[in-house]
């Protein structure tokens, strides 16, 4: 399963997404960036910061994710951290889709 999720970031990073991914040094969780500070959302919103960006993913891509900022980073960090300890396989195919989809609506 992290493999897969690393090669579909990388997959989408390669596509122009503003994503990045950093593969887990044995641990369950990987770290991901989501550049999306000064993009615009299809309501016409500007994100403009990291709740935005958490609030996005949410709702756009039903994506839930852990902001840097609850480990202790500034406000506006772009930063994430994943688990994929208990993630099925099945259905990471959806999940991306559903991820990849969200970013396009974004101008």
């Amino acid at each position: 399963a992290v493999f897969y999720i690393i090669f579909v970031f990388e997959a989408l990073k390669a596509k122009g997404f503003p994503v990045q991914i950093i593969a887990p040094e044995g641990a369950i969780y990987l770290t991901a960036q989501f550049a999306l500070i000064g993009k615009k959302q299809l309501d016409g919103k500007t994100i403009e910061t990291t709740a935005d960006i958490s609030s996005f993913l949410i709702n756009r891509a039903q994506l839930a994710l852990v902001p840097f900022t609850a480990f202790g980073c500034p406000n506006g960090t772009d930063w994430y951290r994943i688990s994929v300890g208990t993630l099925n396989e099945n259905d990471i195919p959806d999940l991306l889709l559903k991820l990849e989809n969200a970013l396009n609506e974004l101008t």
